[in-house]
């Protein structure tokens, strides 16, 4: 299953504390819902993942001269795969292997590939 998704990809930030609790900033909570509804439409009704899968990120995201950053791979990856749980597969636990690039470009996207995976030893 490919996913294309249309917006600026958001490196998932360091936990923020107030008050005792642990909270998301809302930028990337409107991020994550964005993500999940533009993923739910693109899977038009099928149901998640109940096995292992493999998963593949592209990030595309808008060159900008004043800024060389990107984000971190992993934190790209963590703020996709908390917005696709229980959408593209039951838990993330399944994920057996996962992949990110990123690449500038001047249309800022997330590609998402979902393969069924093998869990077997060879």
């Amino acid at each position: 299953m490919k996913i294309e998704i249309e917006i600026e990809p958001i490196p998932n930030p360091r936990p923020r504390f107030s008050g005792g609790r642990c909270y998301e900033p809302a930028r990337i909570k409107k991020f994550k819902t964005d993500v999940g509804i533009m993923a739910r439409q693109a899977m038009k009704g099928k149901p998640p993942f109940n096995s292992a899968v493999k998963v593949v990120c592209k990030f595309y995201r808008k060159y900008k001269e004043t800024s060389r950053k990107f984000g971190d791979a992993d934190n790209l990856l963590k703020s996709v795969m908390d917005a696709l749980n229980k959408i593209c597969w039951e838990d993330d636990s399944q994920i057996i292997s996962c992949t990110a690039e990123k690449y500038q470009s001047p249309t800022p996207k997330i590609e998402i590939e979902v393969v069924k995976a093998r869990q077997d030893a060879k």
